[in-house]
């Protein structure tokens, strides 16, 4: 069915979801683990497995949408982050891919480096998006 009319959450999530996707196949390869997490993030949100294997098949037919808090803005730079490190091989495509979409949500260029690898960092050594949110505190209100 032909939905003509979506909440902003739901644009957001959309949106989200493209950047999701083409950080995924900036490698050229689309793997199962990043096809999972592309799924669980939409079923999370809300958005039916449809909606979500057609923005995987077809990522630039859902317009971009900025999210205004900077609370989600972190967690599209969390998702992004740990999608770049699913493969288990971060490349220097994939990290300027997360730069690049951290300053169109909205941080400084300034910081973007540093957010990112705080991010990184931060996953590797398990700490938790709370955790990693709270450090990150001072970049984000940069």
């Amino acid at each position: 069915m032909f939905k003509i009319f979506e909440s902003k959450e739901e644009k957001y999530v959309k949106s989200h979801l493209r950047h999701l996707v083409r950080l995924a196949m900036s490698d050229g390869v689309l793997h199962h683990e990043e096809v999972s997490f592309i799924k669980k993030i939409g079923k999370k949100n809300g958005l039916s497995e449809s909606a979500v294997k057609a923005i995987i098949q077809n990522p630039t037919s859902v317009d971009i949408e900025i999210p205004n808090s900077n609370k989600e803005r972190f967690n599209q730079i969390f998702d992004l982050v740990q999608m770049m490190m699913k493969d288990g091989n971060v490349n220097d495509a994939e990290m300027e891919f997360c730069m690049d979409i951290a300053n169109r949500l909205g941080f400084r260029k300034v910081i973007v480096g540093v957010l990112v690898a705080k991010i990184t960092r931060g996953i590797d050594s398990g700490l938790s998006r709370k955790e990693l949110m709270e450090e990150a505190q001072p970049f984000i209100n940069y």
